[in-house]
């Protein structure tokens, strides 16, 4: 009886979530139903789920599949099929957030000092929206330090802050676009460590979407030469070393060239994408 049971409360709720995402029964080509474990033993070759699957089926008139642990198991795997696939397809934004540790005496005052921050990126694009700009993916319990607090508490100057133009995932809806930010050191030598993501692999599209620009930290010396950093590192950046942080951008959802138009003239206009990404890449031509 609760397998039975189980079966009609997961069809309920299979049925409640396509009315809210407005789209009709018949429109569904299938479901995947993970069931309710009652015992998972991989060691031992063992795995029972109930939430009897015809039952789904039969509710909501759709094919329904629900032996993922089983059949995943029986191919030689842990019955977690579904982790890999749902990683990609949840951290498919940004979620590479950059944070940077700078510690060193002030020449102000001989007093040691600690900036810490953790700097935004892009979202990943939805289905029905572009991913938002420089924003804190599933982390809200820090902020955008203004740049003259910085320079009032810190002996850093802060020489560029603001958007990475065409860092966004390209598609029918971009994802956000991630920052930049210049500090110049401006005491004696400070100790970096800097902790990133996404440094080597691109935080990707989905379904047509683009892949985004990837984070960077580059330290630049007085003489125009510049030495990139790796993603997690603590070393010593020198007296008038700059100190250049980029933050990765969102994935794109969907075909880029099937991107509103007047949405990617509104990116041109507003500098987030040059004229030429957007004649390249999403296939309109911006003049003026």
């Amino acid at each position: 009886r609760i397998n039975f049971a189980l079966g009609e409360a997961f069809a309920t709720a299979a049925l409640a979530a396509a009315e809210q995402a407005k789209l009709s029964p018949e429109s569904i080509d299938l479901i995947g139903s993970h069931g309710q474990t009652v015992r998972h033993l991989p060691a031992n070759g063992a795995t029972l789920q109930i939430g009897e699957p015809a039952v789904i089926a039969a509710r909501t008139g759709a094919v329904t599949i629900a032996d993922f642990r089983a059949a995943d198991m029986a191919v030689g795997g842990e019955g977690a099929p579904l982790v890999p696939l749902v990683d990609h397809l949840l951290f498919a934004g940004y979620e590479g957030r950059l944070l940077l540790n700078i510690g060193g005496i002030d020449p102000r005052n001989g007093i040691y000092y600690n900036y810490i921050e953790t700097y935004a990126g892009g979202q990943g694009a939805m289905h029905n929206a572009d991913g938002m700009d420089a924003v804190q993916n599933h982390m809200t319990n820090t902020r955008n330090a203004p740049v003259e607090a910085i320079e009032l508490a810190y002996p850093l100057l802060v020489e560029k802050y603001g958007l990475v133009p065409n860092s966004e995932g390209a598609g029918q809806n971009r994802g956000g676009l991630g920052i930049q930010r210049h500090l110049r050191v401006l005491g004696e030598s400070v100790t970096l460590t800097l902790s990133s993501d996404r440094e080597k692999v691109s935080p990707w599209g989905l379904f047509g979407g683009e892949g985004a620009e990837r984070s960077a930290c580059v330290i630049a010396a007085p003489d125009g030469t510049e030495k990139r950093l790796p993603s997690k590192v603590t070393t010593t950046v020198p007296h008038d070393h700059v100190i250049k942080t980029q933050t990765p951008g969102g994935g794109g959802w969907g075909d880029p060239k099937t991107r509103d138009s007047e949405a990617v003239a509104h990116d041109v206009l507003e500098e987030f994408v040059s004229p030429e990404r957007a004649e390249t890449v999403y296939g309109v031509t911006v003049e003026g």
